[in-house]
């Protein structure tokens, strides 16, 4: 599902983040690569999927009809929160 593809990659940012900001920078290398690596990888398909349908982008990338549309939504989220400011 394409939304599921914008969540990884918005969850990764936030792991990246986290792991930076209390010291596991050689976590943040890593999950920072693994980041790279699956958005060039998302966007590439994504945009080879929305050339096909006129600028769409498609609840599945994988060629399937059908599929709801709400998860393309995350394609369009705001900037997230930082973890300075979520207080527990």
């Amino acid at each position: 599902m394409t939304g599921y593809s914008f969540l990884a990659l918005s969850g990764l940012k936030l792991a990246i983040q986290m792991a930076n900001e209390t010291g596991h920078t050689d976590l943040a290398n890593n999950w920072q690569t693994e980041y790279d690596d699956y958005k060039q990888a998302f966007f590439k398909v994504l945009a080879q999927r929305a050339d096909e349908n006129k600028g769409y982008i498609p609840p599945a990338l994988d060629g399937q009809n059908g599929g709801y549309d709400w998860g393309n939504l995350l394609a369009v989220v705001p900037s997230r929160p930082s973890m300075r400011t979520i207080r527990v």
